[in-house]
Formats: structure tokens, C-alpha cells, sequence
């Protein structure tokens, strides 16, 4: 059966009708051709699924590579009934199941001008190695928790506005070429020991300084100027 286009080039048109629920066949009229059923699946393992048609015939069938939901007990599926024993389940139909797998034994790519994933309750993403790439990125959440054994961060500028930060750790080490800290408020620190080393000179300037010590404090260099 051949179409018309309208710029006048020929198609051809292949008629291919799904079977309705009276027409799950027995028998194949050609051997040579396969046909398209659909049936419940009664068993699985493996990859391999045992799939009962609304007649009561059985097949074996495998999973097509198109066919990204895992079939489960009980799930409606469309079959390819091919020759030669060749029976692959082309898609879930209907499934009472309350979670639908999308499974494949190759590497999953997916290629579009934009894509989103949403979930209405809950989105989460798990992999033993998980890698984020982009020009760009922006994370925003009202509330975010960071849980890791180790973190490293290579970060060429960073900038932050933030209201609050909170950081309780047991060990935190710091390496850093410049640091330039301003604070507009009070700046109060509490530690059971504080030691400050500086390699080159150490200026400290206030409008009013005070150091108090319980014990003994000591002043010692080479050359000490007050006043």
C-alpha cells in the first residue's frame, strides 16, 4: 500500500494492528511471520519471564533492550511471538506494582536540549561514584546536609552570602596562598589551647588592646620596644 506525499514521493505504509483481546491466537497463521500478543506475566527469573495469554497459552520470553521497565508478577505485557522461538516482551501495559523499575544491562545515555527530573516527594540518587559536570551550577535548598568521610575542594574563587554557618568538625586543616577575613560584628573564639605561629613578621593593630593572663604571661625576643 503506497501513500501519496504531498510533494508527490512515495512511502510505503506497512499495516501492522495491534490484537485486541480476542484475537490472542494459538497458533500462528505463518509460521514465517511473527505477531504481537499480550498476556500477564506469571513468573520471572533472570531475565526470563513465563508470560500467560488470555487464551492460555504459554511463552518464554526474554526483555527487549527497548524495553526499559522490568516486567513484574502480575504486569500486562506486549509480546513479540516470532518464529523460531524468538519471544521478547516490547512493554509494560499495566502494572498494580507501587514501583516500576527502569532497568538495561548496557550504559544508559540520555541526549536532550534540556532535561529535568522531578519527584513529587523525594529524588535521590545513589552510585559508587557519582560525577557532576557542567559550566555552570546552582544548588538551592531551604534546608542541606553534607555528609562525607573525606571532602576536597579545588576552587578556583569562591563567594558566599550567607546568614548563618555552623561547622562542628573533630580535625579541620587549612591551606591557603591569601586569606582575607572582615568581620563588622564581634569575632569571639574559644579554644582549650591556641598557639599562633608566623614565619615573618605578625603586626597587630586595635584601636584599644587588652591581655590578661590567670598565670604568667611571657614577652621574650631579641629586641622588645614598648611605648
Amino acid at each position: 500500500m503506497n501513500a501519496t506525499r504531498p510533494n508527490g514521493a512515495q512511502r510505503a505504509i506497512i499495516a501492522f494492528p495491534l490484537p485486541g483481546p480476542a484475537h490472542c491466537a494459538d497458533s500462528i497463521p505463518n509460521p514465517e511471520q511473527g505477531q504481537i500478543v499480550h498476556g500477564r506475566v506469571v513468573s520471572g527469573e533472570r531475565g526470563r519471564f513465563i508470560i500467560r495469554l488470555e487464551s492460555g497459552r504459554v511463552l518464554e520470553s526474554g526483555v527487549a533492550t527497548g524495553c526499559l521497565a522490568a516486567p513484574g508478577l502480575g504486569d500486562m505485557v506486549l509480546v513479540y511471538d516470532g518464529p523460531g522461538k524468538v519471544v521478547y516482551i516490547l512493554s509494560v501495559l499495566e502494572s498494580g506494582r507501587e514501583e516500576i523499575r527502569l532497568e538495561t544491562k548496557a550504559n544508559l545515555f540520555v541526549r536532550a536540549p534540556k532535561v529535568r527530573f522531578e519527584g513529587g516527594e523525594s529524588l535521590k540518587v545513589s552510585a559508587p561514584e557519582v560525577t557532576i559536570n557542567g559550566g555552570s551550577g546552582r544548588l538551592d535548598f531551604l534546608r542541606l546536609g553534607v555528609l562525607a568521610a573525606s571532602l576536597e575542594a579545588r576552587i578556583g574563587r569562591f563567594g558566599s552570602i550567607v546568614d548563618a554557618v555552623r561547622v562542628t568538625a573533630r580535625s579541620m586543616v587549612q591551606t591557603l596562598g591569601h586569606c582575607l577575613r572582615r568581620v563588622e560584628g564581634v569575632e569571639t573564639n574559644h579554644a582549650g589551647h591556641l598557639r599562633i605561629q608566623v614565619e615573618k613578621s605578625c603586626k597587630l593593630k586595635a584601636g584599644s588592646a587588652d591581655l590578661r593572663a590567670k598565670g604568667t604571661m611571657a614577652v621574650d625576643g631579641k629586641r622588645v620596644n614598648i611605648g
